[in-house]
């Protein structure tokens, strides 16, 4: 949680929205976002979102994303 408030303290200061998005599997973090909506001008640049557009575009890590969404012991702050 400590680190999703850091990213969204980050990315007010390089003109985002204050929101931040972490996914941990496992006690360990595999992908981070922040809110992109501004900056990008695009409504559904949410930082959730964007650790999705952003750290799985190559289709194995894309399949294998969606493979772990699937599964109930995901956390995502």
């Amino acid at each position: 949680m400590n680190l999703a408030i850091n990213l969204s303290i980050e990315n007010v200061d390089n003109g985002g929205g204050p929101f931040g998005a972490v996914i941990v599997r496992d006690g360990e973090v595999i992908a981070t976002g922040t809110n992109r909506v501004v900056p990008n001008n695009d409504p559904t640049a949410h930082a959730e979102r964007s650790i999705k557009c952003e750290h799985f575009m190559h289709s194995d890590a894309l399949r294998a994303f969606r493979k772990w969404e699937e599964k109930e012991d995901k956390v995502e702050y």
